[in-house]
């Protein structure tokens, strides 16, 4: 099962992290608009229970770190946040409002997966655009592209293809495309695993 959250306002701010339990009621907090509150949150496959009971509220501005044993749920609770899987019970809210019938395209959030989960036939300049690229000019998009590629070391390797890319290269892609997106909500699963100890502590202070 989930261990426990650390949550902070600046993510070099370690000395602040609070720690409170998951499944804790009082882990919601009652007192002001969430950007993100998961109420009695549940989830179970075939074989059994994978979240139960799962009680969080996320103030925005605030960075939260999810700790875990390998398959206690971790990916799965941000799927359910990212819309990509329904809960089986309990509710998901953006600033008060229930969103698990909003599909997961109108949800306003970035999910970087744990493998780079881009496009093999698209360039990484292209799969960087996908999420915007039906809302912004060309001229605008190409910036913001160029801009969240520098931002990972990523902007001279725009014309490459996925195949083409270390383990690394990718993981920074898969970041340089939540960047671009400048989603109100961005989600995480393990993205700096693969880069090198120097540029993670720059992407994340970016």
């Amino acid at each position: 099962m989930l261990g426990e959250i650390f949550r902070y306002d600046q993510p070099a701010a370690v000395h602040q992290l609070l720690r409170c339990p998951l499944n804790h009621p009082h882990s919601v907090t009652e007192d002001y608009m969430s950007a993100v509150q998961l109420s009695e949150l549940s989830f179970k496959y075939d074989r059994g229970p994978i979240l139960s009971g799962i009680n969080l509220s996320v103030e925005s501005g605030q960075y939260v770190v999810v700790l875990g044993a390998s398959g206690c749920g971790k990916t799965s609770l941000l799927r359910i946040i990212a819309g990509l899987i329904t809960p089986t019970s309990g509710k998901v809210l953006f600033s008060g409002n229930d969103v698990r019938s909003v599909s997961p395209r109108h949800r306003d959030v970035a999910l970087v997966p744990q493998h780079s989960g881009l496009y093999p036939h698209m360039t990484i300049g292209k799969a960087i655009a996908v999420g915007i690229r039906d809302r912004l000019p060309k001229g605008e998009r190409l910036s913001r592209v160029t801009e969240a590629a520098k931002c990972v070391e990523m902007d001279a390797f725009l014309d490459r293809l996925p195949e083409q890319l270390s383990g690394g290269q990718l993981r920074r892609a898969s970041v340089a495309k939540a960047l671009a997106s400048r989603s109100s909500i961005r989600l995480l699963d393990e993205p700096l695993s693969a880069i090198d100890a120097e540029l993670r502590f720059q992407i994340e202070n970016d």
